[in-house]
């Protein structure tokens, strides 16, 4: 009866060519209109309906990670939204029940999804990442995008006032005989700005779903970007919440602490295959291209 439910709930998305349909997770289940049920098994009733959170990525996109991979010669039998994934291997269970945002600083994209109550409400990817704010410093500095990324990546910073006026970077310390400095102040105002750009976006994503400031468990990031310095600062200014870096729990032993966040999808996307391999999250995500191969290979990873 739940599966015909959620089901059902798919009839109803618009059919577009260009959108594919990676997750349909139940939300809230009504029985006989008594709602905020989130397992409806074993319950008596006429009817069952359900609340979902669709997750759709465009189709020529998917397609394109299926050739690339194929072409390395690896078998495709499953997929799944990149931090949903992260979820898996980052987000603890009291987390997810309290409510959190887990929020996916890439290179040129940022990937969120909300739990509340164990299950997904809201997820979604916004334009900008990390390339964004490179970019930007290599505007700023009129240099090469390569040496905007080194200056980032040496003397980077979000929190400007904490920096004194005096202090600079050099360029002549990336390109030999180049001439010129900048502050490192201004270096720091660069990176504030388009990371401020990216929480506003956030706030107005948790204020769609009313969850402004109401997310106990707070903001929990990763990514390359999660390790700028000052950033769980800013986070905590900007958007008024618990913020902490994600360090993916069961790899502790095999991943340096440096690189844990930088690697947190990849390895979220193990964690996923081991769960919905032995059907841990068949509770709640039915959409599934069923499983064999792949799911075994990243299983040999595991301890």
């Amino acid at each position: 009866d739940v599966r015909r439910a959620i089901a059902a709930a798919e009839t109803f998305i618009p059919k577009n060519p260009n959108k594919e349909v990676l997750h349909i997770i139940p939300r809230d289940f009504k029985v006989d209109n008594e709602s905020g049920i989130k397992d409806p098994i074993g319950m008596n009733g006429v009817r069952l309906e359900v609340d979902t959170l669709v997750v759709e990525c465009s189709s020529h996109f998917l397609k394109n990670i299926f050739k690339c991979v194929e072409a390395a010669g690896v078998g495709i039998s499953d997929y799944v939204f990149s931090a949903i994934a992260a979820a898996e291997s980052v987000l603890s269970k009291r987390q997810k029940e309290l409510g959190v945002m887990l929020l996916d600083i890439g290179g040129g994209t940022a990937n969120f999804v909300v739990y509340e109550e164990g299950v997904p409400i809201h997820a979604g990817v916004l334009p900008f990442g990390g390339n964004h704010i490179t970019n930007d410093i290599a505007i700023g500095f009129r240099t090469a995008v390569d040496i905007a990324e080194e200056i980032k990546l040496k003397y980077g910073s979000c929190l400007p006032m904490e920096l004194a006026k005096k202090e600079v970077i050099k360029l002549s310390d990336f390109i030999p005989g180049e001439e010129g400095s900048y502050s490192k102040r201004e270096l720091a105002e660069i990176i504030e700005a388009r990371l401020c750009d990216i929480f506003e976006l956030i706030q107005k994503e948790l204020k769609r779903i009313d969850r402004v400031s109401l997310l106990p468990a707070g903001i929990v990031l990763i990514g390359g970007s999660a390790r700028t310095p000052g950033i769980i600062e800013l986070i905590k200014r900007e958007l008024k919440l618990p913020a902490e870096i994600g360090v993916p729990r069961d790899f502790a032993d095999v991943v340096e602490e440096s690189v844990s966040t930088i690697l947190a999808s990849p390895l979220g996307v193990i964690s996923w295959a081991n769960n919905n391999g032995s059907g841990k999250n068949d509770d709640f995500i039915f959409r599934s291209r069923a499983a064999s191969s792949l799911k075994k290979w990243l299983q040999s990873f595991l301890p």
